[in-house]
């Protein structure tokens, strides 16, 4: 018995090797759009500020990152407020806030989830879309 086709082989997983890391950051870059925008539509938005400061970084290793960095003063420090509003934070009851013009009631303020919530309703389709991208690599 004699097996052939080993060539063939070696040159398709070679293109494949080759094509894979562009492929990979090109679908990594869109799913991460895809995912910003849904956390942009999870997101509050009160001056905007919160919602325009969402960004990605570019692909890279086959990683991406999303994040936000919206900043508040805090007397002499800058605060990313970011995480507060993801997680929620806790509060001094009766304190009086002038941007608000109330005092504060409640001891936690619960968090809106607007990037966990984003990943989750993305999961599914990354794993869809995934798929695809696989497939192509491996039928042409």
């Amino acid at each position: 018995m004699i097996l052939s086709g080993f060539d063939e082989l070696e040159n398709r997983l070679n293109r494949i090797a080759q094509e894979m890391p562009e492929k990979r950051d090109k679908f990594l870059m869109q799913e991460a759009e895809k995912t910003m925008e849904r956390a942009k539509n999870n997101t509050p938005s009160d001056t905007g500020l919160l919602l325009r400061s969402w960004h990605r970084t570019a692909p890279s290793g086959g990683e991406v990152e999303i994040y936000n960095d919206a900043k508040r003063d805090s007397g002499d420090k800058t605060e990313y407020y970011g995480l507060d509003v993801e997680w929620g934070h806790r509060q001094k009851v009766g304190q009086y806030v002038p941007k608000l013009g109330k005092r504060l009631k409640q001891p936690f303020v619960p968090g809106k989830h607007m990037l966990q919530t984003a990943l989750d309703e993305s999961a599914d389709q990354f794993q869809e879309d995934a798929e695809q991208i696989l497939a192509s690599l491996f039928d042409a």
